[in-house]
């Protein structure tokens, strides 16, 4: 699998002088990864799934207090490595199907150069998304549900300003696959995640929000 899209990327963080935010920062996507489907024809399967998506040539904007503003080259990231269990809800090959995908999730952002005040930090933990697979037939099959991530440790930039060591993230994806032969296929995806953690400031909040929009060529064994 792989593939290229769009992303986005925000935060609203508390710190020591008041909050800082980050606004959608748009920036070209890379998407790529690995999946397995064992007994595929069975009516209770198993998926396996590795994947990566990452930022390419992000750059965020950093005015000092005392000097004129600096672009600052940055990444972020997301890794899912994942297992889903998947129901059949019919005899037939087209009927709907249920995939429970858990595993482990993570996602960062991390600028290039660390002396200006721009946070570097990631969100891992357990994730479980539960997705409804609709095959309209052979060649055209969607899948989509929410998801939930469980950050179990935050960084200690983060708490060290205030933000509490764990975090949920609550969102979903959505894709369209389109079989194009016995080998080749696309895919058409989209995800969003909105993670929030509680703060020992009373007048702030720590939320990070990513997006993906991406269209996959995928090759089968």
């Amino acid at each position: 699998m792989l593939g290229a899209g769009i992303g986005t990327r925000s935060f609203l963080r508390p710190t020591l002088t008041g909050p800082q935010r980050l606004d959608d920062a748009l920036f070209p996507a890379l998407d790529t990864g690995l999946a397995v489907h064992l007994w595929p024809t069975e009516s209770i399967s198993l998926g396996l799934r590795l994947s990566y998506q990452s930022s390419l040539g992000l750059e965020l904007r950093q005015p000092p207090a005392f000097a004129l503003p600096n672009e600052v080259a940055a990444r972020a990231e997301r890794v899912e490595l994942s297992f889903a269990p998947t129901f059949r809800l019919g005899d037939a090959r087209d009927s709907l199907a249920l995939a429970f995908p858990i595993g482990f999730g993570m996602r960062t952002l991390w600028p290039s150069a660390h002396e200006f005040p721009i946070p570097g930090y990631s969100l891992a933990g357990p994730q479980l998304r539960i997705e409804l697979i609709v095959p309209f037939s052979d060649a055209l099959r969607l899948r989509l549900g929410p998801e939930l991530l469980w950050a179990v440790a935050l960084d200690q930039t983060l708490q060290d300003q205030g933000v509490a060591s764990q975090a949920i993230a609550l969102g979903g994806e959505a894709s369209l696959g389109v079989q194009l032969g016995a080998v080749l296929g696309i895919e058409l995806c989209y995800r969003e995640s909105h993670g929030f953690a509680s703060t020992t400031r009373t007048s702030a909040i720590f939320e990070d929000v990513e997006r993906f929009a991406t269209l996959r060529l995928l090759g089968s064994l």
